[in-house]
């Protein structure tokens, strides 16, 4: 799924966008409860600030996360 099918994509629940650097912001998906954003992924912490149901997130070597 590119980029595009991400942002149609507002049910989605779980997504690994591990070493994808085209993925920069997920702040649409509000339903989103598990992430993954390890690696060379292009998210960082601005990308994140709208998923308010995350449980789980990975963010192993990115980074962008810093909190």
């Amino acid at each position: 799924m590119g980029y595009n099918g991400i942002m149609e994509s507002l049910n989605l629940e779980e997504l690994d966008a591990e070493d994808n650097p085209l993925i920069t912001t997920l702040n649409h998906l509000q339903k989103l409860r598990r992430l993954n954003i390890g690696g060379n992924s292009g998210v960082n912490n601005n990308g994140i600030q709208g998923c308010i149901n995350l449980n789980d997130l990975c963010a192993w070597n990115n980074p962008g996360i810093t909190k």
